[in-house]
This record gives structure tokens, C-alpha cells and sequence, in this order.
């Protein structure tokens, strides 16, 4: 198993990778750098020690009696934040899937993030596979298809 900084590290870059592959590296790298700083500040405190953290006042109105989290962190976490927001690069192709007995995400979280893309000009493959959950591998061979179109 990988050391907990080479682990970072390595999800690091496979998000810049990614990235570059989706066309939207110029924004990301800023995204990068927010990201290490974050990354740099949690090793102060490894998540083994550190307290689970609230995203939104909901949660931490109605939930156990954990803080809330850092607002820089939860502005990185929503790609909201990002979408035709000054200074950034939206990638230009999008695929979502989201399983219709996803117990995890609400429904509307994939539906207001295809429309916010497709508004900013993102060309979006949306589909909801019916009995699907939260994830999984259950259409690759469409996955692969579709990116073989994408690059070409």
C-alpha cells in the first residue's frame, strides 16, 4: 500500500492528468495549487486524527456535533465553483452517469451539473442507468466508445 504522501501525491497527478487530457490544464493548474496547500496544511493534522467535518449547516445543524469545514475546502470540493467562473477553463466534453438507486447523491446534484455545463457551452452525455447505485463499472465498453469519439 502506498505511503500516505506518495498516495496524494499520485492523486495529484492523475488529476492533472486528467486535466490535461479533458483540455482544461490552464485552469487547473491554479486548482493544483489550492489543492497542495490544502493538502500541505491537512499532513499537520492526518486525517486519522482529525474529526469528520461538516460541508453545508444542514449537516452540521442536524447531524452529529462535528465543526464545520475550512470554506475554502468546500469551495474546492463543488465543481460548481468553477463552472464559467473568471479565470478558469471549462473541459469541453462531459460524460455523467448516475445510477437511479444512487443512495449516496440526490438525483438533482448530476441534473443541475449537466445544466450548468451545457449552459456554459460544454457539450454533456447525461444518462441516468436505470437499477444502477453509486457506482461501478457496468458500462465500459460505452465509457471507451465514448472517448474514442471525443479524441478524434
Amino acid at each position: 500500500m502506498l505511503e500516505r504522501a506518495a498516495l496524494k501525491q499520485f492523486l495529484i497527478g492523475v488529476a492533472v492528468w486528467l486535466a490535461a487530457v479533458a483540455g482544461a490544464a490552464p485552469a487547473f493548474e491554479h486548482s493544483r495549487a489550492r489543492l497542495a496547500a490544502v493538502v500541505l496544511a491537512q499532513d499537520a493534522s492526518p486525517a486519522e486524527t482529525t474529526p469528520a467535518r461538516h460541508f453545508t449547516p444542514f449537516g452540521r445543524d442536524h447531524g452529529d456535533n462535528h465543526a464545520m469545514a475550512e470554506p475554502a475546502t468546500v469551495h474546492m470540493m463543488n465543481p460548481m465553483s468553477y463552472i464559467g467562473a473568471k479565470g478558469t477553463v471549462t473541459a469541453s466534453h462531459w460524460r455523467i452517469r448516475h445510477g437511479t438507486v444512487d443512495r449516496d447523491t440526490s438525483l438533482a446534484i448530476p441534473v443541475i451539473l449537466a445544466a450548468m455545463l451545457q449552459n456554459a457551452g460544454a457539450k454533456v452525455d447525461f444518462a441516468m442507468p436505470w437499477g444502477q447505485g453509486h457506482g461501478g463499472d457496468y458500462d465500459l465498453p460505452e465509457l471507451f466508445a465514448w472517448i474514442d469519439a471525443i479524441c478524434r
